[in-house]
């Protein structure tokens, strides 16, 4: 659960939270909206320890999972799927240690990439931009010819 009590947070001369408290259940799915200015970047940067607060509390429980969305992702010539596939953070981490890991670490490594399924990873990532819109063709293509609204999509994939 999600919890906020009495935050209050103070940036570039101006309030932004006052005494601010929520508590959001577990499995709750929640968007934050407003126009442009009022803090929710701000909010989501001390949800994710990302800026501290002048005052109050912001818990998590242990192992909690946040997904944020950024306003566009760089224009890089990093394919698409590979882009995606990096997002997945444990997974690249682990995928990373495999080739430098010595030999009896070799075999916990590959279990945990079992537990979570990165061997369906390069599926997941596809079915998902698919969804978004994006072609099959598309996946070998580099960030950097895809439009900043396209590039948006691909943020959206990221964090899904």
């Amino acid at each position: 659960m999600l919890q906020i009590r009495d935050l209050t947070h103070d940036a570039w001369g101006r309030r932004f939270l006052d005494r601010a408290s929520v508590s959001l259940p577990p499995g709750a799915k929640v968007g934050l909206v407003g126009r442009n200015g009022v803090g929710k970047s701000t909010l989501f940067g001390l949800i994710r320890d990302q800026a501290r607060s002048g005052d109050g509390e912001i818990s998590l429980p242990r192992g909690a999972r946040l997904a944020a969305v950024d306003q566009e992702h760089p224009a890089t010539p990093v394919s698409l799927i590979d882009t995606i596939l990096a997002a997945d953070e444990e997974r690249a981490s682990l995928m990373a240690r495999l080739e430098t890991a010595p030999p009896e670490e070799i075999g916990d490594i590959y279990g945990r990439l079992a537990e979570i399924g990165a061997d369906r990873a390069p599926s997941r990532a596809a079915e998902i931009l698919s969804g978004l819109g994006f072609a099959s063709a598309d996946l070998a293509r580099p960030m950097a010819e895809f439009s900043g609204g396209w590039r948006m999509r691909v943020a959206l994939a990221a964090a899904l």
